[in-house]
């Protein structure tokens, strides 16, 4: 399985919900969210890189179930990001 960073990060559309529900993203375009991240991910250590990865691998084997504790629902994991202060964040589709 071949690994493209960007097939896993939020699209413009999610990103601009994230913008609406998440006021730390309004001062950034999308552009700038993408090159954010390219530069993180270019700028990760190897271990994290190889995290990311087998991230990935279990995202597209639906692998990865992330539970919201308020009403105990799960949701398959479907990308992730890094967040301002360099955190990944995994992410579940609305």
């Amino acid at each position: 399985m071949s690994f493209n960073f960007i097939d896993i990060i939020p699209h413009e559309y999610e990103f601009e919900r994230m913008q609406d529900q998440n006021k730390k993203y309004t001062s950034m375009s999308y552009d700038e969210f993408l090159e954010w991240n390219e530069k993180c991910f270019a700028e990760a250590s190897e271990a994290d890189i190889i995290f990311i990865k087998e991230v990935y691998k279990r995202i597209n084997k639906k692998q990865i179930i992330l539970m919201d504790m308020e009403f105990c629902s799960e949701y398959s994991a479907c990308g992730i990001y890094f967040d301002h202060a360099k955190s990944i964040c995994m992410y579940c589709p609305r």
